[in-house]
């Protein structure tokens, strides 16, 4: 719609049989080269123990156990308002991190939270007493939390040859590699306490524990983590080949890694990106009432990704005229009713107690200031 204004547009309906696909871009594997040695993770996973999301034979009941095409996507859109998303960022400028490292933490601890009331549920369901004590065990003595793929963009590697002849539109603009990060089971303790089978949220009386222990540990680990050269992304690729030769084998589901948890993904501020900008009002702003003002503007957008039948929850956080957007998604195969319930609320709770704060905080100053003066 937007190419359509261009002079001597031509659309694609009469470009010549077969035009549209020699217009199409390389395949990832060749648009970025295989060079570079791998970072080593730190910390090391294979010397730390590492949280057991399941440590006994579970009995939990997901939302449907019986997997469909339709209807098995879960979707819980956290959307802030201008005066919340202002105050966040305000606490990551003060804070000195992105809004990336700040949202990571929040999604982790509300992994953590919902992944020790399912196991406790399922503990209770079962009168299993030996199982409560399991999941304390677990609790006390592990030393690092996995988050089992963190999401790397991988374009700027890409040949400039490539970037200059596509740019954005390359590859559909995605080019991602995906990197566990094993957080600090220390951290992630300071903030949350786990007693009676049940999560408190520590770090709200205890701001400390967020900002200066689970904050640095998480931006170190994603700092570490965008560093991957583009010869893992090769090892990935490798990898997808094999196991795409094998598909339809029967018994290769059982066979394959099922990951738990969470998979965030970051996209930033829609219009600093320079993303749908003629379309959003705080954008447009200074042209409405004008001559100029565009025909039609879109006050909120969703961006969503695909979650049937996946064991994840997969996330989409963006910035669009002014609001911070959280997109949570899930599969009612993989997902019980509690925990997705729980998850949501420790996001949005989360988000809301850092806004309050910050507004608190800004408040107290000035009333200070104030009488100063």
């Amino acid at each position: 719609m937007k190419d359509s204004s261009i002079p001597n547009y031509e659309p694609y309906q009469k470009l010549p049989w077969g035009e549209e696909v020699s217009r199409l871009p390389p395949a990832s594997s060749v648009l970025i080269p295989n060079v570079g040695k791998e970072i080593a993770l730190n910390p090391d996973p294979s010397t730390k123990i590492e949280f057991a999301r399941q440590p006994f034979p579970s009995q939990a009941k997901t939302i449907s156990p019986e997997r469909t095409l339709l209807g098995d996507c879960l979707l819980n859109k956290i959307i802030l308002s201008p005066d919340d998303t202002k105050a966040i960022t305000l606490a990551c400028a003060k804070a000195k991190c992105s809004a990336t490292v700040l949202l990571n933490s929040i999604l982790l601890l509300a992994d953590v939270e919902q992944t020790l009331t399912v196991l406790q549920t399922d503990a209770n369901n079962q009168n299993s007493p030996s199982s409560s004590a399991l999941i304390e065990e677990n609790w006390q003595k592990s030393e690092v939390w996995c988050i089992p793929a963190n999401p790397v963009d991988m374009r700027s590697y890409m040949y400039p040859r490539y970037q200059t002849a596509h740019g954005q539109c390359t590859s559909g603009g995605i080019v991602n590699l995906m990197i566990p990060s094993y957080h600090s089971m220390d951290a992630i303790r300071s903030c949350l306490s786990f007693r009676d089978g049940k999560v408190h949220r520590a770090w709200y009386e205890n701001p400390t524990a967020f900002w200066g222990e689970l904050l640095p540990n998480t931006g170190g680990l994603l700092k570490v983590i965008a560093k991957q050269p583009p010869s893992k992304y090769h090892e990935s690729i490798d990898l997808a080949e094999q196991v795409s030769s094998m598909l339809g084998t029967p018994g290769l589901e059982a066979l394959l890694p099922k990951p738990a948890g969470i998979i965030p993904s970051s996209i930033g501020s829609m219009e600093r990106l320079g993303l749908y900008r003629d379309f959003s009002p705080l954008a447009q702003k200074a042209k409405m009432g004008t001559s100029e003002e565009p025909p039609f503007v879109l006050p909120e957008m969703g961006v969503n990704l695909r979650s049937h039948n996946t064991p994840c929850i997969v996330m989409c956080i963006y910035e669009y005229n002014g609001s911070l957007v959280v997109t949570v998604q899930g599969s009612k195969s993989h997902q019980t009713a509690e925990g997705w319930e729980v998850f949501g609320q420790s996001v949005g709770d989360g988000l809301k107690h850092i806004a309050e704060s910050v507004r608190t905080f800004e408040s107290r100053r000035s009333e200070a200031t104030r009488a100063v003066l």
